[in-house]
């Protein structure tokens, strides 16, 4: 039987109520609304990141260039360095030899030795004037032995005769027996000139 039959009034259903579960558009929305915020701060973050890693490269590609240049600039310095201080030594090398030299002519010229000038290359060089000499006397003593020998010989027309080598026979103790030996070979030739040399060693070595 219905209600109009009843004569009763039709009873209204309550309105339905959201489910407990369900969130609220509003806090969704938001909730939304944030990770998209979210997700473009992270871009711009990565954004951030690259172009300093962009920056970092740049600069580290610049900073080898650098020091690549600065080392090339580096060894080309150092050579030119090197190569200054060899030219310096060189020409140390060469003015303590023409200072030597001009010592040696001056001593020469003191003690008045005839062809003491002509044989200044082969006299050794010392550290002063006296010690140079004490060098240049010794050889002057030798070119007067040698002078006085060949003026005996050419005013006693002696052509020189054959003697025993020096290997063969005593070397001479004085220099009367060295100027006997050098005047014994010809004039000139290689007997001659190897007991000249022999001769010279003997003045100057230790006695």
């Amino acid at each position: 039987m219905t209600d109009q039959e009843t004569g009763t009034e039709p009873q209204q259903q309550p309105a339905s109520s959201p489910a407990p579960d369900m969130v609220p558009a509003a806090r969704l929305n938001g909730a939304l609304a944030k990770i998209q915020e979210l997700t473009l701060a992270l871009q711009e973050k990565d954004r951030l990141i690259a172009q300093r890693d962009q920056q970092i490269a740049s600069l580290s590609s610049d900073m080898a260039g650098r020091q690549a240049r600065l080392k090339s600039e580096v060894g080309e310095k150092t050579r030119t360095l090197e190569a200054t201080v060899t030219e310096n030594a060189r020409l140390k090398d060469q003015i303590a030899k023409l200072e030597a030299y001009q010592r040696k002519v001056k001593i020469a010229s003191e003690l008045q030795v005839p062809g003491l000038l002509d044989i200044l290359d082969v006299i050794p060089d010392a550290e002063d004037d006296e010690k140079q000499k004490a060098v240049m006397q010794r050889f002057g003593q030798f070119a007067g032995n040698v002078s006085k020998a060949r003026e005996s010989e050419i005013l006693a027309g002696n052509t020189g005769t054959t003697v025993q080598p020096m290997s063969q026979a005593a070397a001479p103790s004085t220099p009367e027996g060295w100027s006997a030996l050098v005047n014994s070979h010809p004039l000139g030739s290689p007997e001659r000139a190897k007991a000249m040399d022999a001769w010279r060693k003997w003045e100057f070595s230790p006695k």
